[in-house]
């Protein structure tokens, strides 16, 4: 539908349709929603005219304010990253009610961009601060609401405030000025910008905000000018165009005149106005649109890319006639950009990306965090893995120096601990010089923001910065795909800060500010900063949003992500918009509708829409619109199989696993390996046991090096320790990498002391103190035991280098928080040891197959190992309680720990059990174990103290039935790892926070199970 201030005629449609017979182009003025809509219509027109083009006019209503606005508004239009810089200013300066939980620590992103929306929302509609408190004062709201518009209004007042005194306008204030002129004055302006234009059309709109309204009026009545403003529109459809009917009557009490003729002349696009979402609708076949089902949405995109490809080779379909669109493209814009390169189709993706996520940027952010931070550790191991900075740093040694001394923060503390390690451990002196090297390095380059600076100061030191690091070097040698992303991040960055920090600089001249302060502005640019790669319209794919798409026409479009809550989106009020502006759900889904009306529209030839029925674990709903398509049209199925093209290297490899056939002997060994690689996970479900399910021995023997069979054997002629053969019952694949590959983590120092560092500690508090109690024949129910329990633990605490501040809290948990001995582990300690005190404390750190310490028990202690089925084991024991005839086996534990009798059958935990048979050999078997337990000693655990078998209920088995239970398993576990079974276990609770996660494959085994037998179900 046209609808015109003026009469309708001939020449009107002749507009419309592009048709320069019987008008100029420079007579003409066009309004577009979009500027890549923009970008196209040029690029159509001048294609179009066979004559040069001198003046052509086209515009969004934003590029018409803006460029209308630089006669009227003597100030500079404010850009999107200082507008939200100012916003978070803003919000952080008020003193919020409703949103009083982000008081002290700012208003997180996301409600900030929220409120950012909201208030662009009422700068469109010509909304003040001012008119939002009266409104809430006339409406008498809850309290809640007032509470609500008030934080919102005072940000935005504030916001106003700040643009103002920086002399700033935005796109409402244009509006608002441009409104505000009086029709002579706008007929001057207007004509000083488009001196011959006759016609103004307006087209693919969908709504206009009040602002944008009176724009349209006040240019209806410059001279005489002829506006037009198209729709498409199907008057019996109100179901679909409710909301275009609703405009068309606004416009028609103005005074403006509208036309059905010619309303859609495209058939296929006349029968969707007509009937999509009508209550009677016809229904036609069309082989114009294809729906495709897949697994999840990898499958879904990785299906799209082959179908382009097919289009692009063998139909010979140009790239830049696809289109890919989202209703929220967000959710499936990276994995698109993942799939696609891996196919080999190049893309434009439309959007724009926040800086805060480049590791660029990062990488530049660290390094000030480092000065600002005290050289926390984190930051300076980011700084020496960067890819992006040519340091040339050693970020393997750097770590293992942290974890080592438990380094946290603190440049001197680095130094001071590095320097000491010189002057003992002389073989390791090349690993201490690098990191002095290194560390020097560092502070040459942040010793310059040491001290306070002004902004224009801390903007050249941030672009020396730069050029010091070598970044620009970095990206042009190392020219990859990323080259041109990371020259546009670095080019944005700058250019924001430059802008931000230069506008405040004005106002602010001669004031130093802290790198704190100074680091925190930064980061504000950084998390609302936006960019993308300029586009290569003629030579990729678009990928974009609905909303992006309109207006554009392409040969084909896959519409992806067709499922509930994506498409459509599902209703959520907008709760800090006044009611008045709010929408509703109906307008909601008349709006989501008209969007899937705009993607029909953008095809001429086909339209591939495709849906998933999962996106990881979330399960997905196709989209309730597919019913209602299914309502206007029969679908016809595509009869080519594209599984039988080879489209890129994963579907090359797939295809040799699949098709090829080798016989070992008969076959070159290269061309075996790769295609034994292809099949591992195959091979894996056939053969349970086979080396690719780790048996390193099973039909593969001849695999195995010289050396690596001389390792085997030699594992099991050591003696074994019974904790390792604990890993072993937990995972053999864990066994293999730690105790056969021997590879050891590097891993970060810990905050607190460690539970090994902690444990060590305590073993020795108890071994002298029970010591001292037994040399001494001291009851431990006498005062004297406790002083010595305490004056022990003190000593040994001044002597475990427990000298950083880190370790506070430990001596508080230790000694009695707030200097009250009631309230320390050793008070809690002593009060268990006098309530359970059935046996005597005997024998204490006990060791066997050993040599003897300082620290061990020396009456029965054995540096024979012990023998069990001609297996030898060494270990230690921490106590040994005993009364007349028998004993019970006592192991300390710093964390959660307790006697579970599914593990001990399981063989997770074979220590006290096994303790239990070495005890009392020791003992000469003079006396029988009755009891074994777990001591717990961790401050505030409900569990403190002793957990034994003994005080397990319901307990069917008796001590004797799990040592011998133990004995068996131990024998399983050891035979087992001299035939070279290393296999994975299940996933379970051992897998939680395993260091080697990253190198297991368990997750992927357990999937291709399972998905083997729900196929098996089906």
């Amino acid at each position: 539908m046209l609808i015109s201030n003026k009469s309708i005629n001939q020449i009107s449609f002749e507009i419309l349709n592009k048709n320069a017979s019987r008008f100029k182009l420079d007579e003409v003025l066009f309004f577009v929603p979009t500027n890549r809509k923009s970008r196209l219509l040029k690029k159509e027109l001048i294609s179009a005219n066979e004559s040069a083009v001198s003046d052509l006019f086209i515009e969004t209503f934003s590029t018409f304010a803006k460029k209308f606005s630089q006669k009227i508004i003597s100030k500079k239009m404010i850009s999107e990253t200082v507008s939200a810089f100012l916003l978070r200013q803003s919000s952080e300066e008020i003193s919020p009610e409703y949103f009083s939980q982000y008081k002290n620590g700012g208003f997180p992103k996301g409600v900030l961009q929220r409120i950012s929306a909201v208030i662009l929302e009422y700068k469109r509609n010509g909304i003040s601060p001012d008119f939002l408190l009266k409104e809430i004062s006339e409406n008498s709201p809850s309290q809640l609401e007032i509470r609500k518009t008030k934080d919102i209004a005072s940000v935005f007042s504030l916001f106003e405030q700040k643009k103002f005194s920086l002399d700033l306008f935005d796109i409402g204030d244009a509006y608002q000025a441009i409104n505000s002129l009086s029709k002579s004055d706008f007929q001057t302006n207007f004509l000083s910008f488009f001196p011959k234009v006759k016609f103004i059309l307006f087209e693919n709109f969908r709504e206009f905000s009040l602002l944008e309204f009176e724009l349209i009026q006040k240019l209806s009545s410059v001279g005489n000018i002829t506006i037009l403003l198209h729709f498409d529109f199907a008057k019996i459809n109100e179901n679909l165009f409710c909301e275009i009917s609703s405009l068309l009557q606004k416009f028609s009490k103005n005074g403006f005149s509208f036309s059905t003729e010619k309303e859609i002349e495209n058939p296929f696009i006349s029968h969707i106005a007509k009937n999509l979402f009508s209550i009677n609708p016809a229904k036609i076949a069309t082989e114009k649109v294809e729906i495709k089902k897949s697994a999840n949405l990898f499958e879904e995109i990785e299906n799209v890319a082959r179908q382009i490809k097919y289009l692009n080779l063998k139909e010979k379909v140009n790239l830049n006639s696809i289109a890919i669109v989202s209703n929220l493209p967000n959710e499936v814009s990276s994995l698109v950009g993942y799939v696609f390169s891996d196919f080999g189709i190049p893309i434009n993706l439309s959007d724009r990306e926040t800086l805060d996520n480049s590791n660029l940027i990062s990488s530049i952010i660290t390094i000030l965090e480092l000065q600002n931070g005290n050289y926390y550790y984190k930051d300076l191991l980011k700084t020496a893995f960067s890819k992006n900075l040519n340091l040339n740093l050693d970020g393997r040694n750097l770590k293992k120096i942290a974890s080592e001394f438990k380094i946290f923060r603190g440049y001197n503390f680095w130094m001071e601990k590095i320097l000491k390690a010189m002057k003992t451990e002389k073989r390791n002196l090349f690993a201490y010089e690098k990191a002095i090297s290194d560390l020097q390095k560092i502070r040459q380059i942040t010793d310059k923001f040491a001290s306070a600076m002004t902004f224009s100061e801390f903007l050249n030191e941030i672009k020396l910065l730069i050029s010091e690091l070598g970044i620009v070097e970095k990206i042009l040698i190392n020219r990859n795909d990323s080259a041109e992303r990371n020259l546009k991040i670095l080019t944005t960055f700058l250019q924001n800060t430059e802008e931000i920090f230069s506008l405040f600089g004005e106002k602010e001249k001669n004031t130093k500010h802290s790198l704190s302060f100074l680091l925190k502005q930064l980061k504000s640019i950084v998390f609302w900063s936006r960019f993308n790669v300029k586009e290569r319209s003629d030579s990729g794919v678009l990928v974009t949003s609905v909303d992006e798409i309109r207006g554009l026409t392409f040969d084909y479009v896959f519409l992806v992500n067709f499922v509930d809550s994506s498409f459509p989106t599902k209703y959520r009020p907008e709760i800090f918009l006044s009611k008045n502006l709010a929408k509703k759900e109906n307008q909601h889904i008349v709006e989501e509708r008209l969007k899937l009306f705009t993607v029909f529209k953008s095809f001429t030839k086909k339209l591939f829409i495709s849906f998933s029925s999962k996106n990881n674990k979330k399960e997905l709903s196709v989209s309730s619109f597919l019913e209602d398509l299914n309502e206007v049209f029969i679908f016809q199925k595509s009869d080519i199989l594209l599984d039988s093209f080879i489209f890129s290297k994963k579907d090359f490899l797939f295809e040799i696993g699949k098709k090829v056939q080798f016989e070992k002997e008969k076959t070159d060994s290269f061309v075996f390996d790769f295609y034994r690689r292809v099949n591992f996970s195959e091979m894996r479900k056939i053969d349970k046991n086979s080396i690719y399910n780790g048996n390193l021995f099973a039909d593969e023997l001849n695999n195995l090096s010289e050396n690596s069979l001389i390792l085997m054997n030699s594992l099991t002629e050591k003696p074994f320790s019974i904790t390792k053969l604990e890993t072993y019952a937990k995972c053999p694949f864990k066994f293999l990498i730690e105790q056969i590959l021997k590879i050891k983590l590097i891993n970060n120092p810990e905050k607190e002391v460690n539970y090994l560092h902690y444990g060590s500690f305590f073993h020795s508090v108890m071994f002298n103190f029970f010591t001292y109690l037994k040399k001494n024949e001291i009851d431990i129910n006498d005062k004297e035991a406790e002083e010595k329990l305490f004056l022990i633990t003190e000593d040994l605490f001044n002597k475990y280098s427990f000298e950083d501040d880190i370790y506070f809290f430990t001596k508080e948990v230790l000694f009695g928080i707030d200097g009250k001995k009631e309230n320390s582990i050793l008070f809690h300690f002593l009060e268990n040891e006098r309530k359970n005190n059935s046996k005597k404390p005997s024998f204490f750190e006990v060791s066997f197959g050993m040599a003897l310490g300082n620290e061990i028990d020396s009456e029965i202690s054995s540096t024979e190992p012990f023998i069990l089925d001609e297996n030898k084991f060494f270990g230690k024991i921490d106590r040994i309680d005993v009364d007349d005839s028998n004993f019970e086996i006592i192991d300390y534990k710093t964390g959660e720990a307790k006697v579970e009798i599914s593990k001990i059958i399981n063989g997770y935990n074979l220590q006290l059990p096994f303790y239990s048979l070495v005890a009392e050999k020791l003992l000469s078997n003079t006396k029988h174990v009755n009891d074994f337990s777990y001591y717990l000693l961790k401050y505030k655990s409900t569990k403190f103290g002793k957990d034994s078998f003994s005080s397990r209920k319901r307990n069917k088995y008796h001590i004797e039935e799990l040592i011998e239970i133990t004995r068996e398993n131990i024998k399983l576990f050891i035979e087992n790892i001299k035939q070279g079974k290393f296999p994975l276990t299940k996933v379970n609770s051992f897998c939680k926070n395993c260091d080697f996660s990253s190198v297991c494959r368990i997750s992927e085994i357990e999937n291709s199970y399972q998905e083997e037998n729900e196929e098996e179900g089906e």
